[in-house]
């Protein structure tokens, strides 16, 4: 499709697009195109699939006819993505099949377009591979580092989605916390819920009427006035870490959205840069693409050489 139509565009899916969710299609489809606009235009019908409104989830089937609105998009080759960062991630991946990559994302690349957002990973990864359809498999925040999970292809990026929303690919996380732990291992189940009038990525609340949402953390690190935490999610739901982590009294450092300010100053103060929150280990069951896939991502020096400055510090 052009990335520039000033009329209504009809386009036919294909048995290769079957199963893919519109809202990711749309994406895909509309490069440059902010995902918050994405979404207004579904919300208000603008989009229809076989001359009906229907849902971000809605999965497109062959032979649909999917009506886009005219719009203004941004060409991915008009987007300055710097040969620096795309140095980057190429000596960033860690794993690379028929089916599947998986990239070491860096801290402060957003996964998606969106507002204020300029540069982000599915066009970097859109000039890394003219030849394939590399799609993003699921989210990590911007500011969380760590392994991410790239389909090749629309049948795996189906199988993928599917084996994430199932709850079956095993992550496992590095995070810093504020105060000492004082369960080594703990459970976290918390329905979460966005918070009213939030955008795609907004501000998350623990709401009972919200979707299940499970946390495993474990202690492995005291600091004198925090402790790193290793933590495996069961579930998949926006800022979960985050909210979880500071349901029991303890935020993530670095967390302007849920942490503490004072903490997050006297962290800053020592160096800390960043969100304190790594995706270390990606486990894709065989059954998922007819292998096992175990992928880790060490944590970045960055934040090994704050950890070593805490263990030196009395604060």
């Amino acid at each position: 499709m052009s990335q520039d139509h000033q009329t209504v565009v009809h386009i036919t899916i294909d048995r290769q697009r079957e199963g893919q969710r519109i809202d990711n299609f749309l994406i895909s489809q509309l490069r440059g195109v902010p995902k918050t606009h994405i979404y207004k235009i579904l919300r208000k019908g603008e989009v229809r699939v076989n001359k009906r409104r229907v849902k971000p989830h809605y999965k497109l089937r062959c032979g649909d006819a999917v009506r886009v609105p005219p719009m203004r998009t941004t060409q991915p080759s008009e987007i300055d993505i710097g040969q620096a960062l795309l140095d980057r991630l190429w000596s960033s991946l860690l794993f690379e099949s028929d089916d599947l990559l998986v990239i070491n994302k860096p801290a402060g690349l957003a996964v998606h377009g969106g507002s204020g957002v300029n540069v982000d990973l599915s066009h970097c990864l859109k000039s890394m591979f003219l030849d394939q359809s590399v799609q993003i498999a699921h989210r990590l925040d911007r500011q969380t580092s760590g392994c991410l999970v790239c389909a090749k292809n629309i049948a795996s990026l189906r199988r993928l989605q599917q084996a994430f929303h199932d709850g079956v690919v095993k992550k496992n996380y590095w995070t810093l916390v504020k105060g000492l732990w004082q369960v080594r291992d703990l459970h976290v189940a918390l329905e979460l819920q966005k918070l009213p009038g939030a955008v795609q990525g907004g501000k998350m609340r623990i709401e009972p009427s919200g979707k299940p949402a499970l946390t495993t953390f474990s202690a492995r690190r005291y600091f004198p006035s925090s402790t790193l935490m290793s933590v495996q999610l069961a579930t998949g739901r926006t800022h979960q870490i985050r909210v979880h982590a500071m349901s029991q009294g303890h935020p993530v450092a670095g967390d302007d959205k849920y942490g503490d300010k004072s903490f997050n100053q006297t962290m800053r103060s020592m160096g800390l840069k960043r969100l304190f929150l790594h995706a270390a280990e990606i486990v894709i069951p065989k059954s998922v693409l007819g292998e096992q896939v175990s992928v880790s991502a060490p944590l970045p020096e960055p934040l090994q050489e704050f950890m070593q400055r805490l263990s030196n510090s009395t604060v």
